[in-house]
């Protein structure tokens, strides 16, 4: 028997974001619908399709140890990227989901497994079926609607302890959710379900799906009765995560300059434009040097048990991090552990997958290399940045630029980073010279992540402009504070860097840059042509994201102000139902009433008649 049934169990639950038709049509049509399917990410168009396709959404289950024979109930199955995910690596998979349309997007991914059962319907009424025993309950994205309609209504409380009811003795839930007081929402961006800025900070409406502070989440699972956890923290989130930290992370070496180096983006940009108004990535180092960055996430991954063991057997206890990086196609995606714990020399980073190259693109990885502790080039830079000094700034990138040494020229040229126009070269090992890939220590600078190459030497001055460009473009897209004016364009400040650091750089180095750019991405990245062009956009400024940010957010506004019109007049109509409903039955009663009444006196009469 081949191919995932779908069983209705109860009533369906009306949960749905529009894009389910899309979603189950390009499911369809796809050949390859496996975990990380390269056919399904070329298929994004949205951020409703980069949601349900992306394979950056199993990145969230990946720090699991499952080794093949595990029984696993997922709560809220969605169209099934998680699903999908765990049926590859686990024995088997019961997947509810509440939405019928949801469940035949989930049946329709997994028809060529064995080992998929799909239920449609209140997990409520499927837990009171199950036998349960489940070695793995998944719970990502569904607590928040548990007080909600959409969700069903029942609550976190009935949700949770039906989920830990269903565990084995040694089993454990896995539980991911946004933060509600997580940097991105304390800092203005729009609340993810309600779509209003600070509407969870301050306290969320009800009935209405909900999140909830590590203080609050952690003690609901200890009232479930699954008091030994787990603490992980995606980012930017749970949804489409790059990097995944253990709690331990924050209480080990330098945190602030450890958690720097792993999370390359705080926040969510781009899918959901955040309205922040300030730099958010200089604001989490505050709080992480503070001791509070565990409870200003913007999600959590918990993994809940019965017994600390029970915990450790599915997440390493030892692992500090999971790092996934930006969307690849699969030939290039790789994971990366950071494992170890205590001094820095006994901490080390093991690499995962990747390897695979092109004609001219080479991706090297290793199996492991020392952790190499310290403050990377990029946060240097902009702390220098930040203080207004162009000099301390200018010394440390000239330093930067000088360790690239020129070689000699080739005899021939077969890639994009080098042309007619190229005057000094450097060895191929420095394509992704970016600042963020080096780590500064005392006197010492380390190139401590040389990823891609190129077997031939390359124009070094357009791959020194490349690393600067990136932070011109990161300090835009952060609203970061600089020296310049806040109206300068990414190019104008790429250039400004370059002055600064020596990197000769000629009027058409700009476009030139692009054009390699282009070429690199179409062999690694699955971003869309306009996704890439909006990336290389020359003309962004701080300024500009500023004025988009309150643009945006003032649109935000006044669509929830449509809404809530919407709902208070929805609201009205149904009071006004509800009303009609209890006239109608008192009329009702009162005709049942009279109706009783006349039959009485009718058989009144008929007995007087025939007692005559």
């Amino acid at each position: 028997m081949t191919g995932s049934r779908i069983r209705v169990v109860g009533d369906p639950i009306p949960y749905a974001d529009g894009s389910e038709e899309l979603v189950l049509s390009l499911l369809a049509a796809a050949e390859d619908r496996s975990d990380g399917s390269d056919e399904l990410e070329a298929a994004i168009i949205d951020w409703p399709t980069r949601y349900h396709l992306s394979s950056q959404r199993s990145n969230l289950l990946r720090p699991l140890r499952l080794s093949g024979t595990e029984r696993v109930l997922e709560i809220g199955a969605g169209t099934g990227a998680l699903t999908r995910f765990l049926a590859e690596r686990a024995g088997s998979v019961t997947a509810v989901e509440g939405a019928v349309a949801r469940a035949r997007s989930v049946a329709t991914r997994c028809e060529d497994l064995v080992n998929v059962d799909v239920v449609a319907g209140d997990f409520h009424a499927v837990a009171e079926g199950s036998d349960g025993d489940f070695d793995l309950v998944t719970v990502v994205g569904v607590l928040e609607y548990s007080t909600a309609e959409s969700g069903g209504g029942h609550g976190p409380a009935p949700l949770l302890d039906a989920a830990a009811s269903l565990l084995a003795d040694d089993g454990v839930l896995v539980l991911a959710i946004e933060n509600q007081l997580g940097l991105e929402y304390l800092a203005g961006a729009p609340e993810d379900h309600i779509g209003l800025p600070w509407i969870g900070v301050t306290g969320y409406p009800e009935p209405g799906p909900m999140t909830y502070s590590r203080r609050k989440l952690g003690s609901m699972l200890d009232d479930s009765g699954l008091t030994a956890t787990r603490w992980l923290y995606p980012f930017p989130d749970y949804k489409l995560p790059s990097a995944i930290l253990a709690h331990d992370v924050y209480d080990t070496l330098a945190a602030g300059q450890l958690v720097d180096q792993m999370v390359g983006q705080v926040v969510t940009y781009g899918a959901r434009t955040s309205f922040v108004l300030g730099d958010v990535r200089a604001a989490h180092r505050t709080m992480v040097d503070a001791g509070i960055g565990p409870d200003v996430s913007n999600s959590f991954l918990v993994v809940a048990g019965r017994s600390q063991a029970a915990v450790d057997s599915r997440i390493d206890p030892t692992t500090l991090a999971w790092l996934f990086g930006s969307p690849r196609k699969r030939t290039y995606r790789r994971t990366r552990m950071v494992t170890g714990a205590g001094a820095p020399e006994a901490v080390t980073m093991l690499e995962y997958g990747g390897g695979e190259g092109s004609d001219w693109l080479q991706h090297h990885t290793v199996p492991s290399r020392p952790y190499l502790p310290g403050a990377s080039l990029a946060d240097v830079c902009e702390a220098f940045c930040r203080a207004d000094d162009e000099a301390g700034l200018s010394n440390l990138l000239r330093r930067w630029a000088d360790s690239i040494e020129e070689v000699d020229a080739p005899t021939s040229i077969d890639h994009p980073f080098a042309d007619d126009a190229t005057t000094s070269w450097a060895s191929g090992q420095f394509l992704d010279i970016d600042l963020g890939n080096f780590v500064l220590q005392e006197n010492s600078l380390s190139y401590v992540d040389d990823e891609w190459r190129v077997a031939d030497p390359i124009d070094r001055d357009l791959v020194r402009f490349r690393a600067l460009w990136n932070f011109a473009r990161d300090l835009v897209a952060r609203g970061a504070r600089h020296p310049w004016p806040l109206t300068e364009r990414v190019d104008d400040l790429a250039l400004r860097l370059a002055g600064l650091s020596g990197v000769p750089v000629g009027e058409s180095t700009p476009d030139r840059f692009r054009r390699a750019e282009r070429s690199l991405q179409a062999i690694v990245s699955p971003l869309t042509p306009a996704e890439l062009e909006g990336y290389l956009d020359p003309d962004r400024s701080v300024a500009a994201e500023f004025a988009e940010r309150r643009g945006s957010l003032s649109d935000a506004l006044a669509l929830a102000r449509k809404a809530d019109a919407a709902r208070r007049d929805a609201e009205a109509t149904v009071l006004e139902l509800q009303e009609r409903a209890v006239e109608l039955e008192a009329e009702n009663e009162r005709w049942g009433r009279a109706v009783r009444l006349r039959r009485v006196a009718d058989l009144a009469a008929d007995l007087a008649v025939r007692d005559q």
